[in-house]
This record gives structure tokens, C-alpha cells and sequence, in this order.
């Protein structure tokens, strides 16, 4: 169900697929979490200016989470490690809702005015969402992000995506049905349902279907590519893996969160995994399953560990 705060939060992209559009603001309100969101010039959830006497600069890549989703900007994972480093770390997020790992690398290439010390790609299991797996998978219509194809493949026609948009948006014009469900916790009692039939769903909130090998080779692939362009441009490449809720309440990744880290370390990459022993349940938006203001320090911490690393 879109949330009407969120019209014009997306532009379409010829290189990237889809990001967030520049100077843009609007609102999360789901009936429990108000946020407002603010994006600069270039469509990035962050302050354009440099941070005044940072030593250091870190590129953060990412999804929602690297985004902030449903948290204010003085809590989300870049404010937290400006704060916790008094200053001294200039952290920028490339974040942007709906991004996998093909998206966060295109968006990374696609920012040639950054220059500095380190690259922190955080990865979450939907980056290897089956899904996902088409860079162009979103489109834009009316000023809300959808999917660009049925679930045989085959592209929406303009009037199919409008069509059904407009049901979507008019079986809740208020938000009213998102805030009660919110509110009442009915999407979390759906997924705990679902989830007593497959595994997955239980830790990631996806299906056991929703994982091909493939898809996780290409984000393999993807993280790859980002270190070699974070190297050719002088910079240090880390991979942060972040848990869903359920992986770190069980302190063990899920069958698409571990194939990647299998893989990505196969392929020579360091797949940082120490979050999925400090996560704690407070540490996430339970309704959301998104990371609370505790849970995005928490990364910070991590990555701030990363950076100052010699």
C-alpha cells in the first residue's frame, strides 16, 4: 500500500534504474512513525556541504536501511557517525529504498564528485531479491515508485501501472488502512503466519522461491565491482552485512544472507558480519522491520571500527 507522503520521492534513471529525486521533501506516516524526509540537489537523503574540519570521508551505498528509512536524519547510520566521531568523519549516504546491488554500484559510478577514504557497501537480503534482479525492475507513475512487470515477466502497460495505482490510492486515500494495520501490528502477524511454511519468510521476510543462485553470483559480482572502482579512485572498499530482525534473534543468517557471504568471501571479498551477534530486538522498528535509532548506531559504531582501521 503506497504511503501519499511518498509521491515524487523516485525519478527514473537511464544508468541507475530508478533513485531518489532531487530536492525533494515528503513524509513517512504510517500511523505509528512520522519522519519527515528532505533530499538535496543531487537526490541524496543527506547535507550536500562537507562536514567542517572532517579528517576523514566515508561513501555509504545501500538500501532503505542506508537510507534511514522511517528514522529522522539525526538518527539515521551517516548522522550517527558524523556524531560519534565528534566531527571528525564526514559520512555520505548514497541510499535509496528498493535499491539491490546492481543499483548501489551504478549509483556509486554515477557520483564522480566524491573523493576520499573509504566505501562501506551495506548489504541486506533483498539486495539478492530474484525481484530484483532487472536493474529498470521500478518505474515511476504518477510520482509513485511500481513495479515495472507482472510476475510473468511481461511489462505493464501504462494504463495496467495506472490502473492499478489509482486502486491502490483510492482503497485508502488517507493512509488510514496502512495506519491500522500499523497500528494493530497486522502486516508482522501476516509475515509470523506465512513464515510457519517456510524458513525464509521467518528470518527475511522473503520466500524460499524468491532466491536464485544467480541473482546472488551478479551481487557478488556487483560488490566486486565496487571495491575495483572505490580502489580506482583511491579508497578502501568494506562490506557490512546487516541482519533482518529474525537473523539476529536467532545469530544466524538466512539461506540468501549466507549464500552471499559464502560467496562473497569465496571471491576474495570480507564480508563484515559482527551485527549479526550485537542486534537485539529494540534494535529494529517492530512493525517495520527497518532499523530503530539503536540499531543504526549500532552499524555506525561498526563502521566508524572499519574506517579508523589502519
Amino acid at each position: 500500500m503506497p504511503l501519499a507522503g511518498f509521491q515524487g520521492r523516485t525519478i527514473e534513471d537511464p544508468i541507475v534504474g530508478f533513485r531518489s529525486a532531487p530536492s525533494w521533501v515528503g513524509v513517512h506516516d504510517d500511523g505509528i512513525v512520522y519522519v519527515e524526509y528532505h533530499h538535496n540537489s543531487r537526490g541524496d537523503r543527506d547535507d550536500e556541504a562537507p562536514v567542517a574540519g572532517a579528517t576523514r570521508r566515508v561513501l555509504l551505498p545501500g538500501d532503505s536501511f542506508t537510507y534511514g528509512q522511517a528514522l529522522p536524519i539525526e538518527a539515521t547510520i551517516q548522522a550517527r557517525i558524523e556524531a560519534r566521531s565528534a566531527g571528525s568523519v564526514d559520512a555520505y549516504s548514497l541510499g535509496v529504498s528498493g535499491f539491490a546491488a546492481i543499483h548501489s554500484l551504478r549509483r556509486f559510478e554515477q557520483s564522480e564528485w566524491w573523493r576520499s577514504d573509504d566505501v562501506v557497501y551495506l548489504f541486506f537480503n533483498n539486495d539478492v531479491h530474484t525481484a530484483s534482479r532487472q536493474w529498470d525492475y521500478m518505474r515511476v507513475q504518477d510520482g509513485y515508485s511500481v513495479a515495472r512487470r507482472c510476475p510473468d515477466g511481461t511489462p505493464y502497460t501504462d494504463e495496467e501501472s495506472a490502473r492499478q495505482l489509482r486502486a491502490a490510492l483510492a482503497a485508502d486515500p488517507a493512509g488510514l488502512r496502512a495506519k491500522f494495520d500499523a497500528w494493530l501490528g497486522l502486516a508482522r502477524m501476516r509475515r509470523m503466519v506465512v513464515a510457519m511454511l517456510d524458513r525464509e519468510i521467518r528470518l527475511t521476510g522473503m520466500p524460499t522461491s524468491a532466491i536464485d543462485p544467480a541473482v546472488t553470483d551478479e551481487a557478488v559480482r556487483d560488490a566486486l565491482a565496487m571495491r575495483a572502482h572505490a580502489e580506482s579512485i583511491g579508497a578502501r572498499f568494506h562490506l557490512v552485512v546487516l541482519p533482518a530482525p529474525m537473523e539476529g534473534g536467532v545469530r544466524e543468517w538466512s539461506l540468501a544472507t549466507g549464500t552471499f557471504v559464502t560467496k562473497a568471501r569465496a571471491a576474495g571479498l570480507e564480508p563484515v558480519e559482527n551485527l549479526l551477534q550485537q542486534v537485539e530486538p529494540a534494535d529494529y522498528v517492530a512493525h517495520d522491520g527497518h532499523f530503530s535509532a539503536s540499531g543504526a548506531d549500532k552499524a555506525a559504531q561498526l563502521v566508524l571500527e572499519l574506517v579508523n582501521r589502519q
